[in-house]
């Protein structure tokens, strides 16, 4: 059986694994649960002026504790196929009848997808997911569950949290009234088609204005999530202090899932390119504040895991220093210490496990 017990911070070593979100004075989550401690983490920890932290303690033989993680990873599957089934029936009626079934959606949010936002591991179940066919609805799934996990580690709760996973739900509804055959075509959008397609979360707004019982912050975060910080977004090139945070934490989430899904015309790409790609827009395109808590937590999930290297060796990432989360200090089979920060030679080509 697996259960919670509260450590000093002085008394916790690496390879323990939280229990309980880590949160700061704001009520901020500073690391949420399921993460594997590091040296790196303790030391933010000690740094943060956290005193005490819940750690998982296992009273039971391997085999039942293995049983126990298969058993919560078969529920995950379960509630995560059954919500994308439901979420595929609601789009499909929205397509058809040009009317989105909000109360449904919010019931959707509201129960299905906040179970899976509070799911222990549910970052790395979204990276082990295989999602080549029905982008769409996977990637609008994702991004829901995606923003309600930003959105506890930016410390919005209660209702305010689930409105944002909601506006995550239906960020991409507008596609439903865009033609099929630019919404799939494999080939690159010609001008005309990306006008029309960049029409989306104006087309997704119109969907939800007459809804009296959504609040403005939903369909503020459905029709801004594609606008930047520079102004150089859609639809209405706004920029900064114009976008309502739900678009801002929207956008962040929407590139990370769209950039680790595999398409019918692109692979994914690892998180770590993922990683360099959003700190890279953090300064001008997107919120760097918010981006920066979203890079750190991701990159703890990723410490420990095992990497294949471009010279064809497997690594496992040991911590990140404080100038790059995309390129960690990692431990070869042969237990060599490699910067990548530094060895700008070697690169990943894979995350083997995750």
């Amino acid at each position: 059986m697996v259960y919670s017990k509260s450590y000093s911070v002085k008394d916790i070593v690496p390879g323990m694994t939280i229990s309980k979100p880590v949160l700061g004075n704001k009520g901020r989550v500073l690391l949420g649960e399921g993460i594997i401690l590091s040296e790196r983490i303790i030391d933010q920890l000690v740094n943060w002026g956290i005193q005490q932290i819940d750690i998982q303690e296992i009273n039971q033989t391997v085999a039942a504790h293995v049983e126990d993680l298969m058993e919560c990873v078969r529920q995950t599957k379960e509630n995560y196929e059954g919500t994308l089934d439901s979420l595929k029936t609601y789009f499909e009626q929205t397509r058809r009848y040009k009317k989105l079934s909000v109360q449904s959606l919010r019931d959707l949010a509201d129960n299905s997808i906040l179970q899976l936002v509070n799911t222990s591991g549910i970052i790395s179940y979204l990276l082990m997911l295989e999602r080549k066919d029905d982008y769409t609805f996977h990637h609008s799934l994702n991004v829901s569950i995606l923003a309600g996990v930003l959105g506890k580690w930016l410390g919005i709760t209660s209702q305010e949290l689930n409105d944002l996973i909601l506006a995550g739900l239906m960020h991409d509804a507008g596609k439903a009234l865009v033609d099929i055959n630019i919404l799939n075509k494999p080939e690159k959008l010609s001008g005309k088609e990306t006008e029309i397609m960049q029409y989306h979360p104006v087309f997704g707004y119109e969907l939800l204005k007459d809804s009296k019982e959504l609040p403005e912050t939903v369909r503020l975060g459905v029709l801004q999530h594609h606008e930047r910080m520079d102004g150089s977004g859609y639809p209405l090139k706004l920029s900064g202090g114009q976008i309502h945070y739900f678009g801002k934490v929207i956008a962040i989430v929407d590139i990370y899932d769209a950039m680790t899904s595999d398409r019918v015309y692109k692979t994914k790409a690892d998180p770590f390119s993922v990683i360099e790609t959003l700190a890279s827009e953090m300064f001008g395109k997107i919120d760097a504040e918010f981006c920066s808590v979203f890079l750190q937590n991701i990159s703890n999930y990723l410490t420990g895991k095992f990497l294949r290297l471009t010279d064809g060796r497997v690594a496992e990432v040991v911590y990140y220093d404080n100038v790059s989360y995309s390129r960690p200090v990692i431990r070869t089979g042969d237990n060599e210490f490699i910067d990548l920060n530094k060895n700008k030679v070697i690169g990943i080509s894979e995350v083997i496990d995750v």
